[in-house]
C-alpha cells in the first residue's frame, strides 16, 4: 500500500511540474496522436488550400474539355463535307464514264466499233454429235 502512495504522488508532482513548466498551447488547435503532435490549424488551412488547388484543377480541366470538343466539333464539321464533296465527286466520275461508254457504244453506220472489239466465238464442231450410245454400263460391257 506504501509503494502505491508514493506512486500517486509522484505522478501528481509531475503532472503539476509540468503544468509549471510546460509553454501553454492552445489545445483547441493541437492533437496527439500515437506520440505526434498534430496542429489542427494548420492541417485545416492545408486542407483548404488542397481543395481550392483541386477545384482550379478541376475548373482548368473542364475549359480544356470544352475547347477540345468544340476543336473535334469542327473537325467533325470539315471531315462531313469533305465526305460530301468526295461522294459529288465520285458520282460526277460514274457519269463521265456513262457518258464515255455510251458514246463508244454508239453505232455508226449500223455498227458498233465496241461490239466489234470482243473476239468471235471459236466455231467447234460437237465430238459427239451423230453417235448413240447404249445405257449406263454399255460402254463397260457392250459388244466389241
Amino acid at each position: 500500500m506504501h509503494a502505491s502512495l508514493s506512486f500517486k504522488a509522484s505522478v501528481a508532482n509531475a503532472v503539476v511540474a509540468r503544468a509549471t513548466t510546460a509553454p501553454r498551447v492552445d489545445r483547441a488547435s493541437t492533437a496527439v496522436r500515437a506520440g505526434k503532435t498534430i496542429d489542427t490549424n494548420n492541417r485545416r488551412e492545408m486542407m483548404k488550400k488542397n481543395q481550392e488547388l483541386a477545384a482550379k484543377k478541376a475548373a482548368d480541366a473542364k475549359k480544356k474539355a470544352a475547347a477540345l470538343a468544340e476543336k473535334n466539333k469542327a473537325a467533325a464539321a470539315r471531315a462531313a463535307e469533305a465526305k460530301k464533296a468526295a461522294l459529288a465527286k465520285a458520282e460526277a466520275k460514274r457519269k463521265e464514264m456513262q457518258k464515255k461508254t455510251a458514246n463508244l457504244n454508239k453505232t455508226v453506220g449500223g455498227s458498233s466499233k465496241f461490239a466489234r472489239s470482243y473476239s468471235k466465238p471459236v466455231n467447234m464442231k460437237d465430238p459427239l454429235e451423230g453417235k448413240t450410245f447404249g445405257g449406263f454400263l454399255s460402254g463397260l460391257f457392250g459388244k466389241k
